[in-house]
């Protein structure tokens, strides 16, 4: 049996803005802490994968309000809890300031580019 594409029931992509925001927002908060025992062994990059990953599954349900400010959320537990010096707002390498930034990008990009694929 074939699917007609036209039989596909399609959802738009930011159909819950609010609540993909606020739990990406409160997850990437848990797993930043969660991952606190193993900096050390994962490395900052690691890290910042995860992150990214959590922003763009938020981005997909919420949209770019949700990757954005998941975005936000993301690069700040990156850079609070993952980044020498510990515990402040302070990066003192290059490339991990590269990755904060690029976090924000990433939900602004991702979440841009869910909202122009709406049916």
């Amino acid at each position: 049996m074939r699917i007609r594409r036209e039989d596909i029931a399609w959802r738009p992509v930011a159909t819950y803005p609010v609540a993909a925001a606020v739990v990406g927002s409160l997850a990437a908060i848990a797993i930043g802490f969660a991952m606190i025992p193993f900096r050390e062994t994962l490395g900052s990059v690691n890290v910042a994968l995860v992150m990214a990953a959590l922003i763009v599954l938020s981005a997909e349900f919420g949209g770019r309000t949700a990757g954005v400010l998941v975005g936000v959320v993301g690069s700040l537990v990156f850079n609070v809890l993952h980044t020498m010096p510990y515990y402040a707002l302070v990066i003192d390498r290059p490339d991990e300031a590269v990755a904060a930034i690029l976090l924000i990008a990433l939900g602004l990009l991702i979440g841009s580019w869910h909202r122009k694929t709406e049916p």
